[in-house]
């Protein structure tokens, strides 16, 4: 009986102890500019972005210089150029056991403003939720990227319907 009230205790001491450093990290990387204060399941919307002449190059160079600021732990965020297909590929995974797909695509040209989209197609997490420091920590670079371009820029947002892939081993 004692034996299992003190597992019982230090079970909860290194649960709590977790938590804590979580929060700790959390604020740590506001404060740093790192990642914001996000809605609940932001990675659900796609945001499209308006600006003057950017080219899917520019930006390219520019979100490799943001994200290359953003390092945290094992997570990994390599963004690629497609030029057939007018758009960016991007990867990230936490280097364990999460992982998306996600895209920057020219969607439309007019005159001198370019809009491009971001959507994240594909996620794999484990127990039911994804981990939201590592798409926040994606999405800040990407909103910051076009705000280096323009701090006017527009920005919309938009629901994604898409099927994710959930794995609780």
């Amino acid at each position: 009986m004692a034996g299992s009230i003190i597992v019982i205790v230090v079970a909860l001491a290194i649960y709590g102890a977790a938590m804590y450093y979580k929060v700790w990290e959390r604020k740590k990387l506001l404060e740093s500019g790192n990642i914001v204060n996000r809605d609940k399941n932001f990675w659900d919307y796609a945001e499209s972005f308006s600006v003057s002449n950017v080219t899917l190059e520019a930006i390219l160079n520019r979100l490799n210089t943001e994200l290359s600021s953003r390092k945290v732990g094992a997570a990994r965020i390599t963004p690629e150029l497609q030029k057939q297909n007018n758009r960016i590929l991007i990867n990230g995974t936490d280097g364990l056991h999460e992982s998306f797909v996600a895209t920057i695509d020219m969607v439309s040209s007019e005159e001198d403003i370019n809009t491009y989209k971001m959507t994240v197609h594909s996620m794999k997490y484990r127990n039911g939720r994804p981990d939201e420091q590592l798409y926040n920590i994606f999405y800040t670079a990407v909103e910051k990227t076009f705000l280096a371009f323009d701090p006017n820029v527009k920005v919309k947002t938009e629901f994604v319907d898409r099927k994710t892939k959930r794995s609780f081993l």
